[in-house]
């Protein structure tokens, strides 16, 4: 059990960390917890209880392995949302055949390229291939559908239906693999079995 005073001190503690975080990296979405603990020189579990109940009390949110003040959210520049424009009208003019991820940081930064994939603007399947997340939304869709008619798609199969490259065909099924939609059979896919 922590001291109220202890805990009030330490909470502070967090919450400065995580703006001075914030100020510093506008376009993260937040800090790792790992860092913060570290930083703070915490033990896991004193760490641990103050987070879920800065969490409980509305002050911060987890979002997966990071930690953010609850009431930030990553906001662009009339310029960084000029640019992001710019290469979305490139991803809507070929959606299934979208720029490279080096094409995407070339045109906008690193940085920024990160902060729309962590606000889930932009979807990374593979080393070099971003998608918007509404069109891999609908590929995944397709697939599931095709496969629940025909028991089965291929790559050749995908790559008509979206009339797309072999490239962007192979790591989307990849991906599907990967993240337990689909399972690899030979030269066909099918859906993983949901316990």
């Amino acid at each position: 059990i922590i001291p109220s005073n202890t805990l009030a001190q330490l909470s502070e503690k967090i919450e400065d960390a995580l703006k001075a975080f914030h100020n510093n990296y506008p376009l993260r979405r937040g800090m790792s917890r790992e860092q913060l603990k570290s930083q703070l020189g915490l033990k896991a579990n004193v760490f641990d209880a103050i987070i879920n109940l800065l969490e409980k009390n509305n002050i911060l949110v987890k979002i997966g392995g990071e930690l953010s003040m609850d009431n930030f959210e990553v906001i662009f520049s009339t310029e960084q949302q000029e640019k992001i424009n710019a290469l979305l009208k490139q991803f809507s003019a070929q959606p299934y055949s979208p720029p490279s991820v080096k094409q995407c940081a070339e045109a906008l930064g690193e940085d920024l390229l990160k902060a729309l994939i962590e606000t889930n603007q932009l979807i990374q399947i593979a080393e070099d291939i971003v998608f918007q997340i509404e069109i891999y939304q609908e590929i995944k869709e397709a697939v599931v559908t095709h496969i629940q008619d025909n028991h089965s798609i291929t790559l050749a199969e995908l790559r008509d239906k979206f009339d797309t490259s072999r490239k962007y065909a192979v790591a989307v099924l990849e991906y599907l693999d990967q993240t337990g939609i689909t399972l690899r059979k030979g030269d066909v896919r099918q859906l993983r079995r949901q316990n």
